[in-house]
């Protein structure tokens, strides 16, 4: 039987900082996805922030040519 991929919150993570935007719209649609998997886990700027300081650890060209603002991801 044929191992399923299976979907995380990071993975989403990962593509909603690649795709960028405001904070609010990333806090929103994390929250989303959490909630579609059963998760308690909510998503807010300091947690997007930590995330990206994670990821940056092993790939220093993480956001690539985004910048991260008090206002979001761009």
């Amino acid at each position: 039987m044929k191992k399923l991929k299976r979907e995380t919150l990071t993975s989403h993570w990962d593509s909603l900082i690649e795709q960028g935007g405001t904070w609010v719209h990333l806090e929103k649609e994390g929250n989303k996805h959490a909630i579609r998997l059963g998760l308690k886990t909510r998503c807010t700027p300091p947690i997007y922030r930590a995330h990206i300081v994670y990821r940056q650890i092993k790939d220093t060209n993480y956001l690539g040519k985004r910048k991260v603002t008090d206002k979001g991801i761009f």
